[in-house]
């Protein structure tokens, strides 16, 4: 279920701070769940959060 809403894969509000904290360590982009205009409401909108990045922000972080 590529693209799902992150409820409708199962995952609650500390489920959604560990995949953000996972995202931020291994790719090193920053996710802000508050910024403003910006939905994260679905495994996409992750998706392209990560690869909108730039590439400096991308380097994995080991």
């Amino acid at each position: 279920m590529a693209g799902g809403s992150m409820v409708a894969l199962g995952l609650d509000s500390l489920g959604l701070l560990r995949l953000v904290d996972a995202i931020e360590l291994e790719y090193g982009v920053e996710v802000d769940l508050q910024a403003p205009g910006r939905g994260l409401d679905t495994l996409d909108d992750m998706v392209a959060l990560v690869a909108k990045a730039r590439p400096e922000q991308r380097a994995a972080v080991r």
